[in-house]
């Protein structure tokens, strides 16, 4: 059977596989988790999902503790980069709001940020958050305590950053998923 809906959060419920069109053009086709975590491009990336993915423009700077720089912050870059990427290229770095460790005092490889908004949603906290210049969402477990002012550290794996060519925003790396296991039926 093929539905066809602009409810994104309804196909990833329901679909073995998804197509997402943008203008009449194929952007992605693959299974809900694929697209969620391994987005083909930025508009996949910021379609998917309940919350959009967090897109900040950067630049690469390589070296000894190679980062990714934005306007008013630094975030960690993974190492496995360094032959790929240009220094100081343009790119888009992104990371799921469900990704993001807050901590309350400065630490290690974790940049300042300031708590804009907090709602409480039951069992989630959906906050946004000025990294630098940069307004981002965070998701959180709603038994964390933040109030609105508050300056908070945030971190994010490697793993769990993708990188984006700015220009045509087509995917560079990022976090890969492998293809699902197929279930083995019980004796």
């Amino acid at each position: 059977m093929i539905m066809v809906t602009h409810d994104q959060l309804d196909a990833l419920a329901i679909a073995d596989r998804i197509a997402v069109l943008r203008n009449g053009i194929l952007q992605q086709v693959g299974g809900p988790e694929e697209l969620y975590l391994n987005p083909a491009n930025m508009f996949v990336a910021g379609f998917i999902g309940q919350l959009r993915m967090n897109l900040l423009p950067c630049r690469y700077r390589g070296g000894d503790t190679p980062a990714f720089e934005g306007r008013g912050f630094s975030l960690p870059a993974p190492a496995a980069l360094a032959g790929a990427l240009g220094n100081a290229q343009e790119l888009t770095v992104g990371f799921r709001p469900e990704t993001v460790e807050v901590h309350r005092s400065q630490t290690a490889g974790a940049a300042a940020a300031v708590v804009e908004t907090v709602q409480f949603q039951g069992e989630r906290l959906i906050c946004v958050m000025r990294l630098g210049d940069e307004p981002i969402h965070v998701s959180l477990d709603a038994r964390v305590r933040l109030d609105a002012g508050a300056a908070v550290w945030l971190a994010v794996a490697c793993d769990q950053l993708h990188v984006f060519n700015r220009d045509g925003g087509e995917r560079l790396s990022g976090r890969t998923v492998p293809a699902p296991e197929a279930a083995t039926p019980a004796n």
